[in-house]
Protein backbone atom coordinates (compact mmCIF):
# COMPACT_ATOMS: atom_id res chain seq x y z
CA UNK A 1 0.00 0.00 0.00
CA UNK A 2 1.24 3.13 -0.79
CA UNK A 3 2.33 5.48 1.75
CA UNK A 4 -0.12 8.73 -0.26
CA UNK A 5 -2.71 6.48 0.43
CA UNK A 6 -1.80 5.21 4.06
CA UNK A 7 -1.93 8.83 5.24
CA UNK A 8 -4.91 9.93 3.39
CA UNK A 9 -7.35 7.37 4.85
CA UNK A 10 -5.38 8.13 8.44
CA UNK A 11 -6.57 11.46 7.91
CA UNK A 12 -10.07 10.60 7.04
CA UNK A 13 -10.20 8.65 10.12
CA UNK A 14 -8.70 11.85 12.61
CA UNK A 15 -11.28 14.47 11.08
CA UNK A 16 -14.12 11.82 11.65
CA UNK A 17 -12.83 10.78 15.41
CA UNK A 18 -12.65 14.56 16.03
CA UNK A 19 -15.94 15.02 15.00
CA UNK A 20 -16.99 12.28 17.18
CA UNK A 21 -15.05 13.67 19.92
CA UNK A 22 -16.74 17.13 19.64
CA UNK A 23 -19.99 15.89 19.48
CA UNK A 24 -19.52 13.61 22.77
CA UNK A 25 -18.23 16.55 24.27
CA UNK A 26 -21.39 18.87 23.06
CA UNK A 27 -23.39 15.87 24.10
CA UNK A 28 -21.65 15.73 27.88
CA UNK A 29 -22.24 20.00 28.33
CA UNK A 30 -26.14 19.49 27.68
CA UNK A 31 -26.28 16.05 29.49
CA UNK A 32 -24.33 16.51 32.61
CA UNK A 33 -24.81 20.52 34.08
CA UNK A 34 -25.75 19.71 37.44
CA UNK A 35 -22.42 18.04 37.82
CA UNK A 36 -20.11 20.05 35.27
CA UNK A 37 -17.41 20.92 38.01
CA UNK A 38 -16.63 17.42 38.14
CA UNK A 39 -16.56 17.03 34.61
CA UNK A 40 -14.94 19.76 33.86
CA UNK A 41 -11.24 19.08 33.22
CA UNK A 42 -12.11 15.78 31.63
CA UNK A 43 -14.57 17.93 29.17
CA UNK A 44 -11.74 20.22 28.41
CA UNK A 45 -9.62 17.63 27.77
CA UNK A 46 -11.92 16.04 25.23
CA UNK A 47 -12.74 19.25 23.13
CA UNK A 48 -9.18 20.00 23.37
CA UNK A 49 -7.85 16.49 22.13
CA UNK A 50 -10.64 16.82 18.96
CA UNK A 51 -8.94 20.05 17.79
CA UNK A 52 -5.43 18.44 17.90
CA UNK A 53 -7.03 15.39 16.05
CA UNK A 54 -8.72 17.70 14.12
CA UNK A 55 -5.40 20.09 13.00
CA UNK A 56 -3.75 16.70 12.57
CA UNK A 57 -6.25 14.92 9.69
CA UNK A 58 -6.49 18.49 8.22
CA UNK A 59 -2.95 18.99 7.66
CA UNK A 60 -2.54 15.71 6.51
CA UNK A 61 -4.79 15.93 4.27
CA UNK A 62 -3.70 18.87 3.08
CA UNK A 63 -0.24 17.55 2.61
CA UNK A 64 -1.75 14.57 0.27
CA UNK A 65 -3.91 16.67 -2.00
CA UNK A 66 -1.32 19.15 -2.20
CA UNK A 67 1.41 16.63 -3.25
CA UNK A 68 -1.32 15.22 -5.73
CA UNK A 69 -2.22 18.84 -7.09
Amino acid sequence: MSIVLLVGVLGVICIFGSMVLAGLGIWTLAIKKDSLPKWGIALWLLIVLAGIILIVGGLSLLGIFGNLV
